[in-house]
């Protein structure tokens, strides 16, 4: 009995894995040509029939002047005339977009071997159901194709990408959830966090925490002492922010909010789009150009692909994209005067017997004026932003889910918190529609004039052609080399930094109970640290990940200015190869003088020192010996007459503020050389090109400037200048390390009350 039901099963999952073998099958083929024309034969029969009921039954007795007329002769004719012109209008503009190809990527690209998947496959089918597989990944036969289908990893649609996120099951990439020894070996003692360097701030990411935030153990007490005197940390004056950063809350109402949403995010899904894996496609065998998509019903892959239209009887893509746009241009003016025309006339003519067919017409007619006006304005949007149709869908599914998340959290009610809060993700990420597009040119103009063309008659009638040819497209900057949306924040705030965080801003935290602030980056200028100080608020920073790289980049340009490297390079591009009259320093003959002994500033002593360097250094306090690692301890002045290499590292405060000024490059032994890393104004660089010019700097290597973004036409115009835009603590892994350190700073200061980097700490203001 038992072989009996097992025999049963089988036979019914051997057919119904038959039939799916069957369906894959006929999916993996086109449709048949009658099937695809068809609805092209129906809408040329549209087209007659509209021509012969408007001319023949309307037009024709207003000439005629029988009893059925709707119009007098006068009539008849104009209306003939534009009805003439615009039919035909129509007509070319349809036999265009069906003649015309919407451009086969096989006829572009050649055939290629497919490269291995990206991810590993699911260890089985069973471990998640919404993972669709082919009918062969449950049952193995000898008959199986060769051909992998397009759900697999290596080569989806863009369809199946949107719903595999939609239902959660999106390959992420593999991140190291380990941190380096070696970059994180930086003792974070709350003096060395204090003595820190003034590092870069490339990511303003700030966690805060307040005394209503749920915590994982209840036990933990959250609420902090009052300080019992302000800190005396130097901070720089801060002017008044009229306008807070993007993400910030503004008011106190806001920063409730924020602190209801805390979790929930914008989270952009991590597929490197870009990448040949996901983009080859098994069925055509090609790794397909960028924006091109493979079209079942054609069986082939299409460039720049919007959708098929069974109304063409093909898809439309880069080639037809702008004919297609005429045709509905044409046929929504055609039908509008048709319409409009015909329920003019009969309802003026009221007395008069009706043509049925006439009343045909004008149902169909209203139809399809609606239908194309709609298809007008949707297209002209999607192209003047930039997106296909399957890539506007890919967006209008991201903003869903994030509907479906902020529904979660906000009331039906509170409209008003829900735009706010997609206000501050547009802030940190930027529009889904633009910077969030994958293909955005950066202006509306670009993107139709690449479609539609320059002509502004191509624009309106099916003549010329578009503007791109389906093979070239530039990625929107915005992305990663690979097709990934990175986290924006660190570049939008840098267009108008600095954002000065006063009492202004992040007085609404404050109120609401914040007692800590911890932020991705080492330096504080931008922070009111007194004020949080006075209000029980801790400042954290992630000194240790932002000292590692900032040092490496430091030791870096000290070699190549000292090799002369930016001006051999110049030489080199310019033509003149060699130039033996410049003469690199020798480095174990050199003394380095560090100004700023803090994390940094040990850094880089311990990397020239393995190059033979000798180091003296200027601090506001003098290390203790087993510190110092051989460092000799100097005054200010007397560094700026021994040193051959001068390191900025101090950070920037009231006091430091062009701390090397006129007077200090004239205390300076000649030919020096001068790095700085940590703050542009912590030198005046007016003086600064003033002394290179006179040849008391030999060279200069600056990545931090005094009016960033801007950089003084004196610095460019030098040769002895080696420049790079503020970027010295970022390398692949800052970001990971930086919310690690971030994260450890919260849970620190959940156990202990005090974060592990702390900026205010109150024994500062002890010590100094």
């Amino acid at each position: 009995m038992k072989k009996e039901e097992h025999s049963c099963c089988g036979v019914v999952e051997e057919a119904a894995y038959k039939a799916r073998e069957r369906s894959e099958a006929r999916r993996s083929k086109p449709q048949p040509w009658i099937v695809l024309k068809l609805t092209v034969f129906i809408t040329l029969g549209i087209m007659g029939y509209t021509a012969y009921v408007y001319i023949h039954r309307f037009v024709v007795p207003m000439i005629k002047g029988t009893n059925a007329a709707l119009g007098s002769l006068g009539a008849g004719v104009s209306l003939i005339i534009v009805f003439a012109l615009l039919w035909m209008w129509m007509v070319a503009a349809y036999f265009r977009v069906i003649i015309t190809s919407p451009g086969r990527a096989k006829d572009y690209v050649p055939e290629t071997a497919e490269p291995p998947p990206l991810y590993p496959p699911a260890p089985s089918p069973g471990a998640n159901p919404n993972i669709n597989l082919p009918p062969n990944a449950y049952f193995p036969t000898s008959a199986e194709p060769k051909e992998e289908p397009s759900e697999r990893i290596g080569g989806p649609s863009y369809e199946q990408q949107q719903q595999q996120h939609q239902n959660g099951t999106a390959p992420l990439p593999r991140l190291s959830t380990t941190t380096d020894p070696a970059r994180m070996s930086v003792p974070a003692s709350s003096q060395t966090a204090r003595d820190s360097i003034a590092p870069h701030d490339e990511t303003k990411k700030l966690s805060m925490v307040s005394d209503t935030t749920p915590m994982p153990s209840p036990t933990i007490p959250l609420s902090l002492p009052s300080p019992t005197e302000p800190s005396s940390i130097a901070s720089p004056t801060l002017p008044p922010a009229s306008v807070p950063p993007p993400g910030f809350p503004r008011s106190k109402r806001e920063a409730k909010e924020m602190e209801r949403a805390i979790h929930i995010a914008r989270r952009p899904p991590p597929i490197p789009f870009l990448r040949e894996e996901q983009r080859y496609c098994t069925r055509c065998r090609i790794v397909k150009p960028y924006r091109a998509h493979h079209c079942r019903a054609c069986g082939t892959c299409i460039l720049r692909y919007d959708h098929h239209c069974p109304w063409i009887g093909q898809c439309v893509g880069a080639q037809n994209y702008k004919f297609f746009f005429n045709f509905c241009e044409s046929t929504w003016v055609f039908t509008t005067y048709t319409f409009a025309t015909l329920v003019s006339f009969v309802a003026t003519h009221g007395d008069v017997d009706i043509d049925p067919q006439i009343i045909v017409i004008i149902a169909l007619s209203a139809l399809f004026m609606c239908f194309t006006a709609a298809m007008v304005i949707a297209h002209t949007r999607q192209i003047m932003m930039g997106q296909t149709t399957v890539e506007l869908m890919y967006i209008r599914g991201m903003k869903e889910r994030e509907n479906a998340m902020m529904a979660r959290v906000f009331g039906l009610w509170e409209v008003g918190a829900k735009g706010r809060t997609r206000d501050r993700w547009d802030a940190e990420w930027g529009s889904l529609d633009r910077e969030g597009n994958l293909w955005w040119q950066g202006s509306a103009w670009k993107e139709w004039t690449s479609v539609m063309g320059e002509s502004w008659i191509g624009w309106i009638f099916p003549i010329g052609r578009g503007g791109e040819d389906g093979l070239h497209y530039e990625p929107n900057p915005r992305f990663d080399p690979e097709g990934r949306w990175p986290f924006l924040s660190f570049l939008r705030w840098h267009e108008t930094w600095p954002w000065p965080l006063d009492e202004g801003l992040v007085g609404p935290l404050v109120d609401t109970g914040c007692k800590l602030i911890s932020s991705g980056g080492a330096g504080y200028d931008f922070l009111d640290v007194d004020y949080l100080t006075r209000h029980g608020v801790y400042y954290a920073n992630t000194a240790v990940s932002a000292a590692v790289r900032t040092a490496d980049s430091t030791a870096a340009l000290i070699l190549q200015v000292m090799r002369a490297g930016s001006e051999h390079e110049m030489n080199v591009r310019e033509g003149k190869f060699l130039d033996r009259s410049l003469r690199a320093k020798d480095v174990r003959r050199s003394t380095l003088g560090i100004i700023g002994m803090g994390n940094i500033g040990k850094l880089v002593r311990d990397h020239m020192q393995h190059f033979g360097m000798k180091v003296i250094y200027s601090n506001r306090r003098r290390l203790l010996p087993e510190e110092e690692k051989g460092a000799e301890y100097v005054s200010f002045n007397e560094i700026l007459t021994r040193a051959d290499v001068l390191s900025i590292n101090c950070p920037l405060t009231k006091d430091t503020r062009h701390l090397l000024d006129k007077e200090a490059f004239a205390k300076m032994r000649g030919g020096i050389i001068v790095v700085n890393t940590s703050r542009g104004p912590v030198i005046d660089e007016q003086a600064l090109v003033d002394a290179l010019e006179s040849g008391k700097v030999l060279r200069a290597a600056l990545d931090v400037y005094e009016n960033e973004p801007e950089v003084h036409p004196g610095l460019i115009k030098s040769r002895k200048t080696t420049l790079s835009p503020h970027c010295a603590v970022l390398n692949e892994t800052i970001f990971e390390d930086q919310q690690t350190e971030i994260m450890a700073n919260l849970e620190a200061f959940i156990k202990t009350g005090k974060p592990n980097t702390p900026v205010n700490e109150p024994v500062f203001s002890e010590a100094v």
